[in-house]
């Protein structure tokens, strides 16, 4: 499982680090709005970082009402 991660890691981007962090940091959920606001970026660049982490598996998108919570994945099979 260590390795599994450490391959995940070396594949990401600076900024897929800095959302995976920030979200880590916030107990494993936050809003898209939070994330945009911590790391100052624009919503396009988080939202297609989100959607990239997403394809990975690595965190899954709910809608809540008109916001998107965004959840970081633990495989509990590993």
């Amino acid at each position: 499982m260590i390795e599994q991660i450490n391959q995940i890691i070396k594949s990401l981007r600076e900024c897929d680090r800095k959302i995976i962090s920030f979200i880590y940091a916030n107990g494993g959920q936050v809003y898209e709005k939070d994330i945009r606001n911590q790391l100052d970026e624009p919503r396009t660049t988080v939202w297609r970082t989100i959607k990239r982490l997403e394809e990975k598996g690595i965190i899954i998108v709910r809608k809540e009402g008109n916001q998107n919570l965004i959840v970081l994945i633990v495989n509990q099979n590993d």
